[in-house]
């Protein structure tokens, strides 16, 4: 009877969905879950033929990825005198977008091993940062004090408490990769150097204007995700009973946390300091790579190339206004779709909290946006608003909106229930408990959302105008790129990572803030 009650909502979505698109009646827009059924049985021998090689190439960046991943937390957090700048560089490397690297690696390596390695970093700093903050969160267990008080040293410490407690947190990573490798492998196929896959699939799918075709791959994708979050999250449950759960695995706080001392001077100072060190770092990875792999001087840029070209060359000043161009552009539609998709999340969730029917009827919506794959968004909404640079938007809106309804939901659960019975007595309904109680609580959660949502968000309006839209910082690496201006390819994707990082940095600094307001 309880699955039955929780299958309720989602065949009203369905039927509303069903009912609605009939009513609008433009197919290539928006088709009836009954032509998307009939349009995935009708290509399934197109499945068989496609699925293959894009989850062959999944599934080797997957393994790869996540054991380099688990290997590197591991290093990191046994080398506590160069934890903090360790921390720095990888949140700075997680946070260059893949499409930034893809076309490098389509030309480096050979066959489908580009698919494999964006498969790998699709899922390497997810896995890496939820491993991390895991085994720093278990440092803080006292079955440590019991190793350290029988004469255990770091390494028995890390095999008796710390990787015990942190293999919820692992399993739960590592079920969200699965469609993040997915992701990795379609983001190759779009590069144009493979002829099957389900990435081709959806080109095609799009170029022929074959709505139910896109969405059906979404849909497969989506489901494929969702199935390994969903079985992940009931095993971790059975298997790991002190864990967790999935909804908790999000980014660790910025290894640079404001609060760690009194005085501001401080703490600019010890910021100055690791953000100087990760960009030398960063720098040295830049040049030991393009050294590593032989990148040819006709495909590879130096730092010192980049420079030239946005500062002391002919026509830098044209050359940084037209990225500085771009960059705004690409920046508007994302810092405005995380907007929409928090405050849509921020409604959501407060509306779930206070009405259990309403919680249920919202749960399918968030569901099928969160399991949606971001690369085949793009394609959807092309369908159904044309090529205008709204795309940008809506895509960046809807990758906020998991995230934040699932923190925020969170945030509102951990109100005082003291509190809540305070304004209960008093009178106070239970939107009264909501506003003056729930959401001051669950602000924090909020800011922490914006952490997450940001980075995506950009890298998602990226996405939209290198497929659909144009225009942006995404259109100059694609159009640079085949236009063979690759200085102007190398210095856009700089300037990509950048931005992505400052975004970070400012979002990481207002939860941090706003959770030393909530500890007061």
């Amino acid at each position: 009877m309880r699955r039955l009650a929780r299958a309720i909502p989602w065949v009203a979505a369905f039927g509303a969905w069903q009912l609605l698109a009939t009513i609008i009646d433009q197919p290539t827009a928006v088709p009836t879950p009954s032509a998307i059924a009939g349009g995935f049985a009708r290509d399934l021998p197109l499945y068989a033929v496609n699925f293959g090689p894009t989850l062959s190439a999944a599934a080797a960046g997957y393994a790869l990825g996540n054991l380099a991943a688990i290997f590197t937390a591991i290093a990191v957090a046994t080398l506590r005198p160069i934890r903090r700048e360790a921390s720095l560089v990888v949140v700075a490397l997680y946070n260059v977008p893949v499409i930034v690297v893809a076309p490098v690696l389509e030309v480096v390596l050979p066959g489908a091993w580009p698919l494999v390695a964006l498969a790998a970093l699709s899922v390497y700093f997810t896995t890496l940062l939820a491993t991390l903050g895991a085994l720093d969160t278990a440092s803080e267990r006292l079955s440590l004090d019991v190793v350290r008080a029988a004469g255990g040293g770091a390494l028995a410490a890390l095999s008796k408490v710390r990787l015990w407690y942190a293999l919820p947190d692992v399993a739960a990573a590592l079920a969200i990769g699965v469609p993040l490798a997915t992701v990795g492998a379609m983001v190759g196929e779009f590069l144009g150097g493979q002829t099957r896959g389900l990435g081709v699939m959806l080109l095609q799918a799009l170029n022929d204007i074959d709505a139910p075709r896109v969405w059906g791959i979404a849909l497969a994708v989506g489901g494929l995700g969702y199935g390994a979050v969903a079985l992940s999250d009931a095993l971790t449950h059975r298997i790991f009973p002190w864990g967790r759960g999935i909804g908790t695995a999000t980014l660790p706080a910025w290894p640079l946390d404001p609060g760690a001392s009194g005085r501001a001077i401080v703490v600019v100072v010890r910021a100055l300091r690791a953000a100087a060190l990760a960009a030398l770092v960063l720098l040295g990875l830049w040049v030991a790579a393009i050294e590593v792999l032989r990148l040819p001087p006709y495909l590879a840029r130096t730092p010192g190339d980049v420079w030239r070209y946005l500062t002391a060359g002919p026509g830098a000043a044209v050359n940084r206004a037209a990225l500085l161009s771009a960059l705004v552009t690409s920046l508007a539609r994302a810092l405005l779709g995380c907007l929409i998709g928090i405050v849509l999340g921020i409604a959501l969730a407060a509306a779930g909290s206070v009405s259990r029917a309403m919680r249920r009827a919202t749960t399918p919506l968030v569901v099928l946006v969160g399991s949606m794959p971001f690369v085949a968004l793009v394609p959807i909404l092309t369908l159904a608003l044309g090529r205008g640079p709204v795309i940008g938007v809506a895509v960046g809106a809807l990758i906020s909106l998991l995230p934040t309804v699932r923190n925020v939901a969170g945030g509102l659960g951990l109100a005082p229930a003291a509190l809540r019975d305070v304004v209960r007595t008093a009178g106070g309904g239970r939107w009264r408990a909501l506003a003056a109680v729930e959401l001051p609580a669950a602000v924090p959660a909020i800011f922490v959302s914006l952490r997450i949502a940001a980075p995506w968000a950009l890298y998602g309006v990226l996405l939209s105008e290198w497929l659909a839209t144009g225009g942006g910082l995404g259109s100059v690496l694609v159009q640079s790129s085949v236009a063979g201006n690759l200085d102007e390819a190398w210095s856009a994707a700089v300037v990509v990572s950048v931005a992505s990082l400052a975004l970070y940095l400012l979002a990481d600094a207002l939860a941090a803030w706003a959770l030393r307001v909530a500890r007061g």
